[in-house]
């Protein structure tokens, strides 16, 4: 179902682009910052995420339109994704997970 977010000519990705670059520009007419971070859908972080290209077209954009992005996917690459997730039927990031993307959002942020 993720996928098909991003494939087409009339997918929702194509349309939140446009609600991005609209973010983007608010930001700057009132000389705020916008920085975009990526966060992993918590499913076969052991080798075989299926959302890899989708993290690569959202991070292509932000920086061909001059938005600082962040994917925090290599974060996570290779973990046991049962080991990030609060439970087998709750997929949302457990505290080890939200410490690990923690640090290097707080990083990400202090960047100019």
């Amino acid at each position: 179902w993720y996928r098909s977010m991003y494939a087409g000519p009339d997918c929702p990705w194509m349309r939140s682009r446009g609600s991005i670059l609209a973010i983007r520009d608010t930001a700057r007419s009132v000389s705020a910052e916008f920085k975009v971070v990526i966060f992993p859908m918590f499913i076969g972080l052991e080798g075989d995420y299926p959302l890899t290209a989708a993290h690569e077209e959202v991070t292509r954009f932000c920086k061909e339109h001059g938005i600082p992005v962040l994917d925090t996917l290599p974060l996570f690459t290779g973990m046991r994704t049962e080991d990030l997730i609060v439970h087998p039927k709750d997929r949302h990031p457990n505290a080890r997970a939200h410490k690990i993307v923690g640090h290097a959002v707080a990083e990400f942020l202090r960047e100019k």
